[in-house]
This record gives C-alpha cells, sequence and structure tokens, in this order.
C-alpha cells in the first residue's frame, strides 16, 4: 500500500515539473529599449578642447633660411645687430660657436646689403607647438663625430655616430606685440621604447643642450638673427686680453690634442648640396 502510494507521489510531481518546463520555455525573455535617436544623452558632440592644447592660440614665424659660402664676413651686417641674451649667456653660447642677435625691420636693407650675395635663400612659415618645434635639422650623421663642448656641466667631448642635430623652439607666453622663445641645440636620435609612441612624444629623444638654451622676448618690430661664431684668433684674443690682464697667459693648443668641431659649427656650417655652406637664420612673427 505505502509503495503504491509512494509511485503515484512520484508520477505527480514529474508531470507537473515538465509541464514547468514547458510553460518556461516558451515565455521570450523582453529585451531592454534601445536609446532614442533624438535621446540628448546619446547626442554626437565634439571633444571639450582641454587648457593649451599644441594647436591652441598658435604662434607663426616666418622663418628665412639663408645659405652663405664659409668665407663669407658676417662682421659688418653683425654689427647692425645688438645681443639677444645677457653679457654671460652671450659668451657662453659663442664659446660653443653660436650667436643670438635682433635686428630692428628699419635695419634689414642695411644688413641685407653688408651681407652681400647669398647661395641659396628659403623662406617658411613655422607654425610653433607649446611642448616643441623643430626649426633647423642638420643631414644625418653617417659616421663617427666628436664635438667639442666649452663651460659646460658636461664632458668636454660629445661622441655620437648616428643621429642628427637640430635646434627645437618652443613658445611661452604670448601678447599682441610680443612673444617668449626658447631655443635649444639638441642631438635627435630615436630612442628604442616597447611602448608604441606618436612622432610629438619622440621629439625630445637624443641629448638636449639645456645649459645652452636661449630665452628672450622677441617683439613684433623686430628680426631675430642666429648666426655660427667661429672659435676666436690668437690676434683677437691678444685685442681683448689687452683691456683685461697683459700678463696672462696666451692660449696655445698642444700638438697632442685635436682640434674638434663645435655645437654651433654642426648645426649651422655643413655639407648641403654637396658642398661646404654656413646657414643664417632669420626669424620674425608672423602677424
Amino acid at each position: 500500500m505505502l509503495c503504491a502510494a509512494f509511485l503515484l507521489c512520484l508520477l505527480l510531481c514529474l508531470t507537473g515539473c515538465q509541464k514547468t518546463r514547458t510553460a518556461t520555455s516558451g515565455v521570450k525573455p523582453t529585451p531592454p529599449p534601445l536609446p532614442k535617436l533624438n535621446d540628448p544623452r546619446y547626442r554626437m558632440a565634439p571633444p571639450k578642447v582641454g587648457k593649451n592644447p599644441r594647436r591652441a592660440n598658435p604662434v607663426t614665424l616666418r622663418v628665412s633660411y639663408i645659405d652663405l659660402s664659409p668665407q663669407t664676413n658676417l662682421n659688418h651686417a653683425l654689427d647692425l645687430t645688438e645681443p639677444a641674451l645677457d653679457e654671460r649667456k652671450t659668451n657662453l653660447l659663442a664659446h660653443n660657436g653660436l650667436r643670438f642677435s635682433l635686428l630692428a625691420f628699419k635695419d634689414y636693407e642695411k644688413f641685407a646689403a653688408a651681407l652681400g650675395k647669398p647661395v641659396d635663400v628659403t623662406r617658411k612659415n613655422l607654425v610653433l607647438a607649446y611642448d616643441g618645434t623643430p626649426l633647423q635639422t642638420t643631414p644625418s650623421l653617417n659616421s663617427k663625430v666628436t664635438v667639442q663642448l666649452h663651460q659646460i656641466q658636461r664632458p668636454p667631448l660629445f661622441r655620437k655616430r648616428h643621429g642628427r642635430y637640430r635646434f627645437l623652439i618652443s613658445v611661452g607666453k604670448t601678447t599682441r606685440q610680443t612673444v617668449n622663445l626658447n631655443i635649444v641645440p639638441q642631438h635627435h636620435a630615436r630612442e628604442a621604447s616597447v611602448k608604441p609612441r606618436s612622432v610629438l612624444e619622440r621629439i625630445w629623444d637624443g641629448t638636449v643642450f639645456d645649459e645652452l638654451a636661449a630665452k628672450f622676448t622677441l617683439a613684433n618690430g623686430q628680426l631675430l638673427v642666429i648666426t655660427y661664431t667661429p672659435p676666436i684668433t690668437l690676434s683677437q684674443w691678444r685685442q681683448k686680453q689687452l683691456e683685461k690682464d697683459i700678463f696672462a697667459p696666451e692660449p696655445g693648443d698642444s700638438a697632442l690634442e685635436k682640434n674638434y668641431p663645435t655645437l654651433g659649427k654642426m648645426l649651422l656650417q655643413y655639407n648641403r648640396y654637396h658642398k661646404q655652406t654656413q646657414i643664417m637664420l632669420v626669424i620674425a612673427r608672423q602677424p
């Protein structure tokens, strides 16, 4: 009797589960409501512009690349300019073969006449970015080159086999009348990285010579002139030293020491179009 009752209960349970399973499997789930195209929460909008992005309020410079013969005497033309930096920084850059000068617009015709006929002139507009823009780039090195560095906190000899030398220029505070510029020499060589990087992220790869950075203010009525300064000759040193100390020992090169080019010579005097050329940069702010 008990066995018959147990079998009847088991049969009823199995029949009920089968009906429930059939009823549940026949109900389809209700999909969530899709967003409407006119819903303002899903409306397409351009990204918000952050503070001081790369191309916000760009500063445009008019750069003239003047190719001159290495034998060209620049003294008469540079007499019309004035130093762009203080005396200490001017002397430091001169020891490394660089000179930054300011020229008034009204004196440009006299300046051009004193230069004479150049080999070539190239002009272009350069849009500056706040995080750095290449200004002047030399050809790539194809052999080991040694550069002599003077009076900075680095080893006196800088040797590289690859890469290229160039100026990096960045812009600071700007007004309608003036712009603050920072120009620094650099040996640019791409650095290996596991993480992929864009071209903008690789701008500062290599060696940046911060001690030789030139920071100054360029007014709308001025031109910036960047030139190569050759090493001082013995006669020039004597004439300058007579005003200070006539008993100072004269500088002399040992026969065992080799003279290497300065950083300014690497940046502004090199083979271009299969001949030796020195480059002069004349920069003005483009309104």
